[in-house]
C-alpha cells in the first residue's frame, strides 16, 4: 500500500513551479497537437508520450517506471492537472531495444501528435530517444538516463529529474574506507556491463577505493547482452575478494548472487548499481548468504536539497497503485520535484 511508503513521501514539495515549467513545455509543443481553439486547448487533456521497457532486459524497471509515471499522473490530476488540464499517458513498449525506442518516439510525435515526452528507462535507451526528440523539436523529460554520455552531445531538449549517475557509488566507496580496520575490506573485485549507466559508476568507485588502499584483485567488463554470467561470477569467486562491486541490472546481479550461494562465496560487502532496489525479486536470492551489507545506491554521493514538507499519503490515489515497488515511488517523487 502507498501508506507503506509514507516515509519516502513525507517530504513532498509544492507543485506550482513544476506545473508551470512542465506546462510551459506543453505550450511549446502544443502547436504540434492539432488543437485549434483556446476552448479546445482548455478542455483537451495534455497527452504525454512515453516509451517504456515492458519486456526484455529492462522490464522490471520499465514496469516500475510505468507505475511511477501513473502515480504522478494520478496525483497531478487530483490536484487540478497541468494549467487546469488533465494529463493522460500514452505508454508504448520498446522491448528494451534502442531501435524500437526511436521508432516509438517518432510515432508518438508524428502520428499520435502528443504534447510532451517523458523518457524511457536507462541511459542506453535515453540516448537514442533524446536524439529523435531533438530532431522533431520536442522536450524530453527523462525519468532515468543520467549517464554522462547523455549530456555530452550538445542537446538542449533533455531535462533530467534525477541526479547524474556517475557519482552514485562515491558515498559507498567513502563508507567502505571509513569502516574500522577490523572489518574494512582490503581486496575488491569489480564486474560491470559495458553500459553507459553502470560502467562510469563502477570505474569511479574503483579509483576511490584503490586510492584508499583497497587492492583490486579482479576487474571485468562484459557486454550488456550477456546471458551466461557463470564465467564472470567464477572469476569473482576465484579472486576471493572481500568486497564485490557490480555494475548490473536485476538479471545479472541475481545470477551472480545465485552462483555465489552455490559456491559458498561470502564477501563481506556487495554493492550493485541496480538490482537490490527491486526488493523482493532480489531479496529471494540472498537466502543463505551472510553478508556484512548489501547496497544499492540510486542517488548516493550528492547531498539532497531540503524542500518544504507536504502531507503524507495514507492511501493510494489510484486503486492500481497498491503495493508499489520502491522504484515506482522514487520515479513519482522525482517528477514532482522537477523544476525546483
Amino acid at each position: 500500500m502507498i501508506g507503506h511508503y509514507a516515509p519516502w513521501l513525507s517530504k513532498w514539495f509544492p507543485m506550482s513551479v513544476a506545473l508551470i515549467l512542465i506546462g510551459g513545455f506543453c505550450v511549446a509543443c502544443g502547436s504540434q497537437s492539432g488543437a485549434t481553439t483556446t476552448g479546445n486547448q482548455q478542455t483537451t487533456p495534455i497527452r504525454i508520450g512515453i516509451s517504456l521497457s515492458l519486456s526484455g532486459d529492462f522490464s522490471d524497471d520499465g514496469q516500475a517506471f510505468q507505475q511511477g509515471y501513473q502515480l504522478w499522473a494520478d496525483y497531478v490530476n487530483a490536484h487540478g492537472g497541468l494549467l487546469g488540464r488533465r494529463v493522460t499517458l500514452d505508454i508504448v513498449s520498446d522491448a528494451s531495444s534502442p531501435d524500437q525506442v526511436q521508432a516509438n518516439y517518432r510515432k508518438l510525435m508524428t502520428v499520435d501528435k502528443v504534447d510532451l515526452l517523458f523518457g524511457p528507462y536507462s541511459t542506453l535507451l535515453t540516448k537514442p530517444a533524446s536524439l529523435v526528440a531533438n530532431q522533431y523539436g520536442y522536450a524530453l523529460i527523462e525519468g532515468a538516463g543520467g549517464g554522462p554520455s547523455v549530456f555530452d552531445r550538445g542537446l538542449h531538449n533533455v531535462f533530467d529529474v534525477s541526479l547524474p549517475v556517475a557519482n552514485n557509488l562515491m558515498s559507498f566507496a567513502q563508507y567502505v574506507l571509513s569502516l574500522p580496520p577490523s572489518i574494512r575490506p582490503t581486496t575488491a573485485a569489480y564486474a560491470t556491463e559495458d553500459d553507459p549507466f553502470t560502467q562510469p559508476q563502477v570505474d569511479l568507485a574503483k579509483l576511490i577505493l584503490e586510492q584508499g588502499g583497497v587492492k583490486t584483485v579482479s576487474y571485468q567488463v562484459y557486454p550488456a547482452q550477456t546471458t551466461d554470467y557463470t564465467p564472470i561470477a567464477d572469476k569473482v569467486v576465484v579472486s576471493g575478494a572481500q568486497l564485490a562491486v557490480f555494475g548490473t541490472q536485476l538479471p545479472d546481479i541475481s545470477a551472480f548472487i545465485g552462483h555465489f550461494k552455490q559456491l559458498h562465496y561470502n564477501p563481506r560487502v556487495v554493492v550493485a548499481t541496480a538490482g537490490p532496489d527491486q526488493g523482493v525479486p532480489f531479496s529471494r536470492r540472498l537466502a543463505g548468504l551472510h553478508l556484512l551489507k548489501v547496497f544499492s545506491f540510486p542517488t548516493a554521493g550528492i547531498p539532497r536539497p531540503r524542500f518544504p514538507a507536504m502531507p503524507r499519503w495514507s492511501k493510494p490515489t489510484s486503486p492500481n497503485m497498491a503495493g508499489l515497488p520502491t522504484r515506482s515511488v522514487q520515479m513519482s517523487r522525482r517528477l514532482t520535484r522537477w523544476g525546483r
